[in-house]
């Protein structure tokens, strides 16, 4: 039987996020979720994830824009003079140009799991905002020995027959992933694109399918460039999502635990 984990992306970007993205676990129709521990408020969101008992979910690791989880002077190539990470444009030139100090970035990645762990997330699996680890090869290699060093599954975003050499950590580092990731893309062809990868899928593999349900707002659309996009993510997961599932016995939603 072929697999789908359903993953809601960015818990704790808002309260409102997390608000919907918990109703959402409850509701069956999400089977995942990822955290982003150093957003302003993760605390009050962290609060309601306690209050509904899930508190498992993924990381998901930031490079760019938001406040880091270290001491900005320890991560000197990863910050701008406010002490907040690079634009996104800022960290790809840097890194071009070799001005990236990987260690650092290494050392942060690491920071943002501990974080989360103090706010009593039980971490099950690592994911990356804006899929950061197809940087380059040196970044990947960053974040699959942080997967191999914490034993947590990878949800990448590889393609099958590209980029060997990146499979090659993957299976060196005997990392757990699922098969494929793909991204809704907010458009009246969603569905059609999702049901063809899973009808491309092998037997007894696994898709992620990565959505971000949310409720817009000025907060939102200050510390993300998705806003009014997440309302029609909330609203193809419950239809045309849930009309397909039913017609397809031979796909089940999962969380990672199944991996």
């Amino acid at each position: 039987m072929k697999q789908v984990i359903v993953e809601a992306d960015d818990f704790g970007l808002t309260p409102a996020i997390a608000k919907t993205i918990l109703a959402l676990l409850d509701q069956g129709v999400v089977t995942a979720t990822n955290c982003m521990p150093t957003m302003p408020g993760f605390q009050d969101s962290m609060q309601l994830a306690e209050a509904a008992g899930r508190t498992q979910m993924g990381i998901h690791l930031i490079i760019d824009r938001h406040l880091p989880a270290s001491s900005p002077e320890q991560i000197a190539s990863l910050v701008d003079e406010r002490g907040y990470l690079l634009a996104f444009d800022q960290f790809t030139a840097r890194l071009a140009i070799g001005e990236i100090n990987l260690g650092e970035l290494a050392s942060e990645l690491r920071q943002q799991i501990k974080l989360a762990q103090r706010f009593g997330v039980t971490i099950d699996h690592i994911t990356t905002h804006k899929n950061f680890e197809l940087l380059s090869p040196a970044v990947f290699d960053v974040v699959s020995q942080l997967a191999q060093e914490t034993g947590l599954p990878l949800r990448h975003n590889l393609v099958a027959g590209q980029q060997s050499k990146l499979w090659g950590m993957l299976k060196t580092r005997s990392i757990t992933a699922p098969t494929q990731a793909l991204g809704l893309r907010h458009t009246a062809d969603d569905l059609k694109t999702v049901a063809a990868a899973i009808k491309a899928l092998p037997e007894a593999s696994t898709l992620a399918l990565i959505t971000h349900p949310g409720t817009p707002s000025s907060l939102l659309a200050q510390r993300s460039s998705l806003n009014e996009d997440r309302a029609l993510d909330r609203q193809w997961l419950v239809d045309p999502w849930q009309t397909y599932l039913a017609a397809h016995t031979d796909v089940k939603i999962s969380g990672y635990q199944r991996l």
